[in-house]
């Protein structure tokens, strides 16, 4: 069985709130992305910050989708 579910934030509380998840996602991740070499600390911060300015953009709009399979042996 397949499925695909997909949620969507047009309005400033749902885009805000994505920015921030986002931003606290890098933020977290920091660590990891620095040591790994795929980015500098800084850069890391400047995209956190950009999340958020995204999220509080009157015109952001985002989708999430997901596919969902489901297996039986």
């Amino acid at each position: 069985m397949a499925s695909a579910t997909a949620r969507a934030h047009g309005d400033s509380a749902g885009t805000a709130a994505q920015g921030d998840v986002a931003a606290a996602l890098l933020e977290h991740m920091a660590p990891t992305i620095t040591a790994s070499g795929w980015a500098i600390a800084d850069r890391v911060r400047q995209l956190a910050e950009a999340c958020r300015r995204w999220g509080a953009d009157p015109d952001a709009f985002d989708v999430i989708t997901w596919c969902e399979a489901v297996g039986r042996a």
